[in-house]
This record gives structure tokens, C-alpha cells and sequence, in this order.
């Protein structure tokens, strides 16, 4: 149904946010078909832990940017497509960990060139080093584990 999404490239013109729900996941609308998207590499923090709505306001920028740039990979195992975005040569999952307001989700690092992951890696650690974002918090809460302790809870 959508495989002409595949390997697809849109600026902004072609781009419409319909909802967000936090800093890497959003409904687009792309050619008329409204696609779950998810940025790839990486993942934010989930809604209701510490720095969710700095990493869900800076994705909601990218996103309304004139000059917005979004690619679309490929479907991952929950059918949401995994994208870059990218503003003015800016990639918005490096920019995300540079800025501390999300982690490189190493899990799924085979959907990144091997580029990307080294810029991933570094700009995770540089901003651990520098205590930006969520690294100035004394021990931060990955999602993958945030998501494991809501589960366990609701068992």
C-alpha cells in the first residue's frame, strides 16, 4: 500500500504534521496518506519522563521548518516508517543527542550507515560529557527501560 514511501525523499511543501507523540514518533501526512513515522536511531524520552517536552518540541520544530527535509527508510516490526529529518543539513536525531534530549537507541543501529553511527555515538557522549539535557540528571532513565518498569506495572 505504501511501498512508493519507501527510499523517499519530501521537503517541507509535501510535509503536514497532523499529531505528535513525543520527541521521535508522529503521524504525518505525506501525498494525501497519513503515515506513522518514527525517527530512526534514536529514542526519546517517553511522555512523563524528564526532558520528553524539550526532545517532542524540538521534533515539532524540524517538522514546521520551511526548509524540512524528511527521508523515509523503511518499515520497522511495529509498521511505522523510520525516518531522517533534517533541516538546512541538519539531522534532527544527531541534533537531538547533541542536545542531550534523547539517546542513540544502539538496539537498532543496523538501520544507520556506519557514519551515521559514529556521529550518533559522539554526539551522545559529548553531550553526557558536558552534562547537557538529560545527562545532568544523576542516573537518567532510558526509554527501552522506562517502557519495561510501565509493563511490569501493569502485570
Amino acid at each position: 500500500m505504501f511501498a512508493q514511501f519507501a527510499s523517499a525523499q519530501y521537503s517541507k511543501q509535501g510535509i503536514e504534521l497532523v499529531r505528535i507523540f513525543d520527541g521521535d514518533s508522529a503521524l504525518v501526512r505525506v501525498e494525501g496518506e497519513t503515515l506513522h513515522v518514527r525517527l530512526v536511531g534514536i529514542d526519546a524520552p517517553e511522555k512523563g519522563q524528564p526532558h520528553a517536552d524539550a526532545s517532542r518540541d524540538q521534533f515539532v520544530d524540524y517538522l514546521k521548518a520551511p526548509s524540512a527535509r524528511l527521508e523515509i527508510l523503511k518499515r520497522d516490526v511495529f509498521r511505522r516508517w523510520l525516518v531522517r529529518v533534517e533541516v538546512e543539513g541538519q539531522d534532527l536525531g544527531e541534533k537531538l543527542l547533541s542536545d542531550g534530549n534523547a539517546w542513540f537507541f544502539r538496539r537498532y543501529q543496523a538501520d544507520l550507515s556506519p557514519e551515521m553511527r559514529r556521529r550518533y555515538d559522539r554526539a551522545e557522549r559529548d553531550a553526557q560529557k558536558n552534562k547537557r539535557g538529560l545527562w545532568q540528571e544523576s542516573s537518567p532513565m532510558a526509554p527501552w527501560d522506562y517502557r519495561a518498569t510501565k509493563r511490569k506495572a501493569r502485570d
